[in-house]
């Protein structure tokens, strides 16, 4: 049982207080509701409950509530300042944010200065914490129970099993402020004879896992003391990156444990060290910035340090008592429950002898079948998404090709910004959005006087679905496991069929007359991947082979192209005998790095010398990587991807998204052309999941990630011009869907 802060607005949100409170009682935790406006002592009495509770719940909507006049000179609402409070706290919070409105007028949509208020407390919200979405009562429920109880699991964590103690964990760089660790360290030992005092070298033995019992240890701690000297920030490791910015730094490990477990943390600043910014530290530590900071000087020392014991006393002193109170109450339970169920045996009993059943016994069945039809609907109503990543299997990182106009942003409506931080975000709740936004955009309509069924290049916009579009839209749903009634994969086979240019085969709508081998593979491979007749498969692979024959410096020398041919073919005609050919071409076109050749890398071209491109690399490792499971005879493909993969592993500090021109000669000085935008972080992502260890890349591999989750809003992907290309969505899921399924840790 914990001692719950319930915080909320009042007048938009009654029905849902009402329903957290009532499963709350029933799962037998002490609710502390948050002040009314009215109260005489509103501030002092709000802070001071808060103060003495386990967890922190936040119902958040789109009305922000009552604004405290006195001492608030950011005129923040109640809400926000316990918000703000449960923070500076350390206290886990659980925050449940609206989607939906029921009642406008009880919202401030209408109020200019208030809805901007709304917007940036619910972007704090989850630029802090990992909130959760509900759209009515019984999804509120639902992400409410699994938020408490993973919180608690949390808490119950420790090195003996049996709850928090009083131990209290001195996390430093050595090269920052080791001698106050040790100063402070010796003197906590002294103030708190009976707490354990815990560092990093003293405290474990030799032959044990350092990680994990730092881990234990830390969880077993009332409170975390973490001293921030002045290279905190920007100290590097050998190879000149950031140790901030590697997830397996134990610093950083130390801190974003105790911030989880809702360990007391209590930055120091060290000699006249700066607080870090939000914008300097990863994201896991970004609450790290919001708490108040305690300073800690060689010239003031013994009184900052003082200043500090009595910090860490009143803490402490807190724990226990919270402890004691919990567990006196449990206790209390516990005995009331035993007599309630002794007493009560001896009718169960009678009433078992005199009918053969027990009199309970029909009404419960009453409510069984009744809980069962409400699950049966429920089940039926999110089908499709939970369907939508029901069955998903790993992707062989297959290499996809966009046709990318920024030209054409303002015409693409409906969809809300993606530049909140959703690293928090449930994997599977991504996936099953892109399913629910998927499934709401599949279109008809007229395409060149053609008519088509599946998607257009970019999501919520208003144009008829096209080849490209379709194609990736096809790809989507195949990868999610997507099944709707309106969504029937033979019809859209058939559509982008029909979509052919003369002599056979596809191009983008920027491309003039024939067909195109870049955009042939893609779609070939999209459509081979639905199913579709043989003879008209082995047509198109034979069309696909003629056009790597002609003489076409693009389909030749470009690595985007070639590296999509490689990989369509690698999927639908792995015994091509243009395939050992064009694999080998892409790995002669890359360029050595270091003289052992252990580092290689490609550009837009494929010959040596050519200015290494992280997005090139990256598709040219993943087509290499497909070729080498199904090419005989030609020997180091596989040997080469692993150097690309080592290459991307050290160079993919800054993963920006580029554009890439193919342009072609047509005559009478015209061209046509095809505009690729390159999703830098996806693709890199992708390239190092194809290694057989992905663990040796793992600091590249989560920036990337951390890239890729931050440029979804709702399971849509956004370009740097704010617009939707439905290409990049599908890169963004595969990235997700494939990290998951290769079991890696989450959150990256």
């Amino acid at each position: 049982m914990a001692k719950v802060y319930v915080s909320s607005t009042f007048a938009d949100l009654q029905e849902e207080r009402r329903a957290v409170f009532d499963w709350l009682r029933a799962a037998r935790h002490q609710i502390v509701d948050s002040y009314l406006p009215n109260s005489e002592t509103l501030r002092d009495g709000f802070l001071h409950d808060l103060d003495t509770c386990d967890l922190y719940v936040l119902i958040l909507g789109h009305h922000y509530g009552f604004q405290v006049q006195e001492d608030n000179p950011e005129g923040l609402s109640i809400t926000h300042l316990e918000f703000r409070r449960a923070g500076r706290s350390g206290i886990p919070r659980i925050a449940l944010l609206r989607t939906t409105i029921p009642d406008v007028s009880l919202s401030d949509i209408a109020d200019p200065q208030k809805a901007a208020m709304v917007q940036a407390f619910r972007a704090e919200v989850t630029d802090t914490v990992r909130s959760a979405e509900f759209r009515d009562e019984r999804s509120l429920i639902q992400v409410l129970s699994t938020g408490i109880q993973g919180e608690l699991e949390k808490r119950s964590t420790t090195v003996s099993g049996a709850g928090l103690t009083q131990g209290i964990f001195l996390s430093y760089r050595r090269e920052d402020a080791a001698p106050y660790a040790r100063l402070l360290q010796r003197e906590l030992k002294e103030r708190f004879p009976d707490a354990r005092v815990f560092m990093d070298l003293d405290s474990i033995e030799a032959g044990l896992d350092f990680a994990e019992l730092i881990g234990r240890a830390v969880d077993s701690c009332a409170v975390l003391v973490a001293l921030i000297g002045r290279q905190w920030v920007t100290l590097t490791d050998r190879e000149g990156h950031r140790r901030l910015d590697n997830p397996d730094d134990y610093v950083c490990f130390e801190v974003q444990r105790a911030l989880e477990r809702g360990v007391r943390v209590i930055p120091v600043l060290v000699d006249g060290a700066n607080p870090p910014g939000q914008q300097e530290l990863p994201f896991e530590l970004r609450k790290l910035a919001r708490l108040n900071a305690h300073k800690l000087s060689y010239g003031s020392y013994q009184y900052d340090a003082d200043q500090l014991f009595g910090l860490i006393q009143r803490v402490l002193v807190e724990v226990r008592d919270r402890a004691g109170h919990s567990a006196r109450q449990d206790a209390d339970h516990d005995a009331l429950e035993e007599t309630a169920r002794v007493q009560a045996e001896p009718k169960a009993r009678l009433e078992v002898d005199r009918n053969g059943l027990n009199a309970a016994g029909p009404k419960a069945r009453s409510a069984d079948l009744k809980a069962g039809e409400e699950r049966t609907k429920s089940a039926e109503e999110e089908a499709p998404a939970a369907r939508a990543f029901d069955k998903i299997e790993p992707n062989d990182a297959e290499e996809p090709l966009n046709e990318h106009s920024p030209s054409d942003a303002s015409t693409r409506v409906g969809l809300t910004s993606n530049r909140d931080k959703n690293r928090t975000s449930s994997p599977y709740n991504i996936l099953a959005a892109t399913a629910t936004a998927l499934q709401a955009d599949f279109r008809t309509g007229i395409h060149n006087g053609i008519a088509t069924c599946g998607w257009s290049q970019y999501l919520g916009d208003r144009v008829p679905p096209s080849a490209i579009g379709t194609s990736y839209g096809l790809r989507t749903a195949l990868a999610l496991d997507l099944r709707s009634p309106e969504i029937n994969y033979s019809a859209i086979v058939k559509s982008l069929l029909r979509l052919q240019r003369p002599g056979g085969g596809w191009a983008a709508s920027t491309q003039r007359g024939i067909g195109r081998p870049e955009v042939t593979a893609w779609v070939l491979g999209a459509a081979s991947r639905a199913g579709m007749d043989h003879d008209e498969k082995k047509e198109l692979v034979h069309l696909l082979e003629r056009m790597t024959t002609f003489d076409d410096p693009i389909a030749l020398n470009r690595t985007t192209v070639m590296a999509t041919i490689v990989s369509t073919l690698t999927d639908v005609e792995p015994t091509s005998e243009r395939l050992p050919v064009l694999s080998e071409r892409i790995a002669r076109g890359c360029s050595a790095v270091n003289s052992d050749r252990t580092l290689v890398a490609w550009g837009e071209v494929l010959q040596e010398g050519s200015k290494p491109s992280i997005p090139h690399s990256a598709r040219a490792v993943i087509a290499l990587g497909k070729a080498a499971k199904v090419v005989r005879g030609i020997p180091g493909l596989n040997a080469t991807a692993d150097a690309g993969r080592n290459w991307l592993s050290q160079n993919s500090v800054e993963l920006l998204d580029t554009d890439e021109q193919l342009r072609r000669p047509v005559g009478d000085g015209d061209v046509d052309a095809l505009f690729i935008g390159h999703f830098t972080a996806a693709w890199t992502a992708r390239a190092l999941l194809t290694s057989e260890e992905p663990h040796a890349h793992q600091v590249a591999l989560r920036r990337a990630l951390r890239i890729v989750i931050d440029s979804q809003r709702q399971g849509i992907w956004r370009w740097h011009d704010d617009s939707t290309p439905i290409w990049m969505t599908y890169q963004g899921i595969s990235v997700v869907r494939d990290y998951i399924l290769k079991g890696l840790m989450w959150p990256p």
